[in-house]
């Protein structure tokens, strides 16, 4: 389904893009739909009844203990809500930096590239997730706890694959966002300090999946509160607005 969904994104952003000549509202609107698409898929397959011990139907047992369900997902919306709120108010802050468009241009695409890997590590912070609850439901904390030790050493060997690739070929991969030579020129010499939070980043879904496996996902909103709003945007406007450091704020930010 998500291949699908990706392929027909990407056709859609074409023809909106480049074909209809809508520029962002046109991306906007593509990826819109794709996500429309995703849960209409996804529920066809539910209700298909290939699976009918899945899916049995709407019933009122389903609202059962409703609101341990509400407030566990409330708590998991937060925790994955201000890490990506974290990022979007990065750009705000690059955006009011001096020569901010180009400031923005040059990030957009570290942060692109970032987001790339991380997809990758959110798959690993998913699986060892669900596999954590399973294990310690059954009463298996050794199971447990190899699970998070592989899936911690896997999601490490590919963050250093992804570093090493960005490392080697830090001005080739800008020009897969820009053809303007200041901003390849930017993200190329961000691509040392953009390399390292790449390997980081790759680590860190990995560990909030095993958080909420274990049902800590209060204790990792207030985690990200800390690290990303009381430390992080601080230190990044003092770096930004204070010593003028551009678009190195944004990545310094993304690192601590």
């Amino acid at each position: 389904i998500t291949g699908a969904a990706l392929a027909i994104h990407v056709a859609l952003t074409y023809v909106a893009v480049n074909r209809l000549g809508y520029g962002l509202r046109g991306a906007a609107v593509a990826g819109n739909v794709s996500y429309w698409l995703i849960d209409a898929a996804q529920f066809a397959y539910l209700v298909s009844g290939r699976f009918p011990e899945a899916w049995m139907g709407f019933s009122v047992l389903a609202f059962r203990n409703l609101a341990a369900f509400v407030k566990i997902s409330l708590v998991s919306a937060a925790m994955i809500c201000l890490e990506f709120w974290y990022y979007a108010a990065l750009l705000i802050l690059v955006g009011l930096l001096k020569n901010g468009q180009l400031q923005l241009d040059i990030m957009s695409v570290c942060i692109n590239y970032e987001f790339w890997t991380m997809m990758v590590a959110l798959g690993f912070s998913e699986a060892v997730s669900v596999r954590v609850s399973n294990e310690l439901g059954a009463s298996r904390p050794k199971e447990a706890k190899f699970a998070v030790a592989m899936a911690a050493m896997t999601s490490a060997l590919i963050g250093a694959t992804f570093m090493a690739v960005f490392f080697i070929w830090r001005r080739g991969l800008p020009r897969l966002f820009s053809d303007d030579e200041e901003v390849v020129d930017g993200a190329a010499r961000l691509g040392y300090l953009l390399a390292v939070t790449v390997f980081f980043s790759s680590i860190g879904p990995v560990l909030s999946g095993v958080a909420v496996g274990a049902g800590w996902q209060l204790q990792v909103a207030f985690v990200n509160i800390g690290c990303y709003y009381l430390v992080g945007i601080p230190v990044g406007v003092l770096l930004g607005f204070k010593f003028k450091l551009g678009a190195l704020v944004s990545l310094l930010m993304s690192f601590l």
